[in-house]
């Protein structure tokens, strides 16, 4: 019997949107920018999911990591202050006593674990946030 494994699966191009935090208008232009390829097939568009993680730095994910990558990334931008709308309040790390301005300039000096999607769109993955913080020293 040929043994089976476990695949991350594809994702709609809206997913990813809600993965990274953008309007799906903007997720695509990235995809495309990125030359992700689509998966073809009916329906609406869909990318793999290794696809979105090797965009975002990742290399190799073991199959118990999918669901931490597949996590709605963090802003950056918005560590340490929790819009009053949000969702998730904690995950703005409300905590942290840094000015969300200082944390926002130490996380420029970082290159790991700091996804950039673009120029000014920088995400962070919530199971990456204690080695950021680590790595910032706070």
């Amino acid at each position: 019997m040929m043994q089976r494994y476990k695949t991350a699966g594809t994702a709609r191009i809206s997913q990813v949107a809600r993965h990274w935090d953008v309007d799906r208008d903007t997720a695509a232009s990235i995809l495309e920018e990125r030359d992700v390829p689509f998966v073809v097939g009916d329906g609406p568009r869909r990318v793999e999911w290794v696809d979105v993680w090797s965009l975002e730095g990742a290399g190799y994910v073991a199959p118990g990591n999918y669901a931490n990558f597949k996590a709605r990334l963090l802003r950056v931008d918005r560590l340490g202050v929790a819009p009053e709308n949000s969702r998730q309040p904690d995950a703005y790390m409300g905590l942290i006593r840094l000015k969300p301005s200082a944390l926002r300039a130490r996380c420029a000096q970082v290159q790991q674990p700091i996804i950039r999607l673009s120029e000014r769109s920088q995400r962070i993955r919530p199971c990456d946030l204690d080695a950021l913080l680590s790595l910032l020293g706070v």
